[in-house]
C-alpha cells in the first residue's frame, strides 16, 4: 500500500532587489502568486516520491486542478520507481524510453538567466551580472508597449552581454501578427537566438515562422502533448517545454526526441514553478540529451520562498544531485508556510 498526500501550494515571487518578479510583455510585473499541485508518495520498502505540477497560467481552479494533480503525480511515480531502481530520474527516463539510449546523462545542465529591468540602465545591469556569471544565454521579456523600449532595452543588453551570450525574447504573444513581424524585423539587428510566443496561438506562429527575420518558438500555446507534436507540421522551429505543466515524463520523453530528429530545437523550462519541479525538469533535459542548449531552469532565485533546497547553480550551469530519484526532498517547514490544502487521494500505483 503506497499513500499519496496531495498539497496545494502557493509560491510567491521575489520582491528583492536586483530579484524583481520578471516584468510582463506589457512592462508590468508578471503575476506574483504561482499556484501548484504537489503530491507526496510512501511506500512500504520506506522511499518517498515528490511530484509537482503547474497550471498553464500559474493559477489552480476547479477546472484544472485534477489535470495539474494527474502531472504531479505522474512525477511523484517516476522519482519513486526511480529511487527503488537505485538509479537518478535521468538514468530511469533513459531506461525506459522507446528511443535508442544516448550517451551517459549530463550531470551539469547550461541554463539561461532569466533578467528583468524596466530601462536600459536596468537591462544592462542585469546582463552584466549574467555574464560575468557564466551564463551562456539570457531570456528577457518584450512585447505589448512602445516597440522603441524595446529596442532600447535589448541593444542594452546585447552591449553587456557581448556578442557570445545568446539573448533570447519572450513576447507572451503580446502583439498581433502584423505587429510581431515588425517587432521582429527592428530586433534581428541584435542577434536574437529566438522570440517565445512573438503572437498568439500555434497556428499564427507558424505563419509568422515563415516571415521572420528571427526564429520563433511555442512556449504556452503548448497545452499538451499533441500540440507539441504538430509544431513540425506547422514549420515551428523551436519548442520550449515545460515538464511541471505537460507531465507524462516518458512520453514527453519520446515526442521531445522525435522533435528533435526532424530538426525542431528543444528548449526544456520551468514555469517558474518549486526546486522539486525544477529538479524534475533538470533531469528530464539531462535524460533528453539537450548538449549545449541551455535550458530555462535558473529560476529559483525569483522566488521569495520555496517548497525544498534549490539546486546548485555554478557557471551558468544546473548541478544535478548525486543521488537517486530526482535528490530533493520538500522541506517540512516551507510546506507547513506555503501550503493552502492538503488531503489524501487515491490513485493508480503501477508502474
Amino acid at each position: 500500500m503506497i499513500d499519496c498526500v496531495k498539497y496545494r501550494f502557493a509560491l510567491s515571487l521575489s520582491q528583492q532587489p536586483l530579484r524583481k518578479p520578471p516584468k510582463g510583455s506589457n512592462n508590468t510585473p508578471s503575476q506574483a502568486i504561482r499556484e501548484g499541485i504537489l503530491i507526496h508518495l510512501c511506500s512500504p520498502d520506506g522511499f518517498e516520491g515528490w511530484g509537482q505540477g503547474m497550471a498553464h497560467n500559474g493559477v489552480i481552479t476547479d477546472a484544472n486542478e485534477a489535470v495539474v494533480a494527474e502531472v504531479a503525480l505522474d512525477a511523484a511515480r517516476a522519482d519513486l520507481a526511480s529511487q527503488q531502481t537505485g538509479m537518478s530520474l535521468c538514468d530511469w527516463l533513459k531506461q525506459v524510453e522507446v528511443a535508442p539510449p544516448r550517451t551517459a546523462s549530463q550531470k551539469a545542465i547550461p541554463v539561461n538567466a532569466l533578467i528583468s529591468g524596466a530601462n536600459p540602465e536596468e537591462v544592462a545591469e542585469a546582463g552584466n551580472l549574467a555574464a560575468n556569471s557564466g551564463f551562456s544565454a539570457v531570456k528577457f521579456k518584450v512585447g505589448g508597449g512602445d516597440i522603441q523600449s524595446d529596442i532600447a532595452r535589448v541593444r542594452a543588453l546585447r552591449e553587456a552581454v557581448g556578442p557570445k551570450v545568446a539573448i533570447r525574447l519572450d513576447a507572451n504573444g503580446a502583439w498581433s501578427s502584423d505587429e510581431a513581424l515588425g517587432a521582429l524585423k527592428s530586433l534581428a539587428p541584435f542577434d536574437v537566438e529566438y522570440v517565445e510566443e512573438p503572437t498568439a496561438g500555434r497556428v499564427a506562429i507558424g505563419e509568422l515562422a515563415t516571415l521572420s527575420p528571427i526564429p520563433v518558438a511555442a512556449d504556452e500555446s503548448i497545452k499538451s502533448l499533441a500540440d507539441l507534436s504538430s509544431l513540425p507540421e506547422l514549420a515551428i522551429p523551436v519548442a520550449v517545454i515545460k515538464p511541471a505543466v505537460l507531465g507524462n515524463l516518458c512520453e514527453l520523453l519520446a515526442v521531445s526526441q522525435k522533435l528533435l530528429a526532424e530538426g525542431v530545437k528543444v528548449v526544456v523550462s520551468s514555469a517558474l514553478d518549486s526546486s522539486i519541479g525544477i529538479a524534475c525538469a533538470a533531469h528530464f533535459a539531462a535524460a533528453l540529451g539537450l548538449g549545449d542548449t541551455p535550458c530555462g531552469l535558473a529560476t529559483a532565485d525569483w522566488l521569495s520562498e520555496d517548497l525544498a533546497s534549490a539546486l546548485e547553480i555554478a557557471n551558468g550551469h544546473i548541478i544535478l544531485p548525486d543521488a537517486s530519484g530526482i535528490g530533493l526532498t520538500a522541506e517540512p517547514e516551507a510546506l507547513k508556510r506555503l501550503i493552502e490544502k492538503t488531503s489524501k487521494i487515491k490513485a493508480n500505483y503501477g508502474f
